[in-house]
């Protein structure tokens, strides 16, 4: 969390030396992300170092391959890993789509995307714990264990997730306002947060908290691709004949997006239910 921070602060730092100072533009914001992010990897080393964990690389020359190991480590990185890709992908397809609605719409488009992650950002970090804990759960073979787990965490994140999201429609204007945003722009904004904090809270965690459960079990490859078939059929596919054959404007982009949360709720609850999560394994 520390060397993150760094990173963040330094990465804020050198955008605001090298934009704004020097006047590199989108090179500067690269190259003060990189070099952020090249800071907090020299620092993590150098920090296994220290003979103080209880986990510490002394000589980094020594560290020999383990075939058996990263035949596991592959087996479940490799599908997330692919996830994330066609994630990333397809927020650039929609992106894309967003581009031909106009610069006011973009501009909605950005301040409502950031206001949304941030909002579910709480419930995100209880995603990743589940993954952890569920999987320690599973590896000791104590899967009662592991869904009594699974449940705890979902409403956990359930209500941070209706916290904040009440809380970010209340801070919206506010944002929008010392953002610099347009009147029209704003208020478009305000709308989208209303409507997406609502359905947020019926079908964000069930979408994409309960599903860690089933990939810290070593259901990975089927969590990914329902991920990718989601975000092609539903978030882009949606959003392209919304917006580019029906014109219906940005409130398509989001018809799109729930779309795709709704898909994944129904089939990440019925595989959960099946059980067939629970009769896979990463270590033997």
């Amino acid at each position: 969390m520390a060397v993150v921070a760094m990173a963040n602060v330094t990465n804020i730092i050198g955008n605001s030396v090298l934009i704004f100072g020097l006047g590199w533009g989108v090179v500067g914001a690269a190259l003060s992300t990189l070099f952020s992010r090249v800071l907090s990897a020299v620092v993590l080393l150098a920090a296994l170092r220290s003979p103080k964990l209880e986990v510490s690389i002394r000589d980094y020359a020594r560290i020999r391959p383990d075939r058996e190991m990263i035949g596991m480590v592959f087996r479940v990185g490799v599908p997330t890993g692919l996830e994330n890709s066609m994630f990333q992908l397809g927020k650039l397809a929609v992106q894309s789509t967003v581009s031909t609605l106009g610069t006011a719409a973009m501009a909605t488009q950005a301040m409502t995307q950031t206001l949304e992650l941030v909002a579910a950002m709480p419930s995100q970090a209880i995603g990743i714990g589940l993954l952890t804990v569920a999987g320690q759960c599973m590896g000791a073979g104590r899967v009662d264990e592991a869904k009594r787990y699974t449940r705890q965490f979902c409403w956990i994140a359930e209500g941070i997730l209706a916290v904040m999201s009440l809380f970010m429609v209340a801070m919206t204007p506010v944002i929008t306002r010392v953002s610099g945003m347009g009147a029209d722009s704003a208020a478009a904004t305000f709308r989208l947060m209303c409507l997406i904090g609502l359905v947020k809270m019926v079908l964000w965690v069930p979408a994409f908290t309960l599903p860690n459960a089933m990939r810290a079990a070593g259901d990975v490859r089927f969590s990914a691709s329902i991920s990718a078939l989601s975000m092609w059929v539903f978030r882009v596919g949606v959003c392209v004949v919304l917006c580019r054959g029906f014109h219906v404007g940005l409130i398509g982009v989001w018809i799109a997006w729930f779309s795709d949360w709704l898909f994944r709720v129904i089939v990440y609850v019925w595989r959960y239910r099946s059980g067939r999560w629970q009769k896979k394994t990463v270590i033997q």
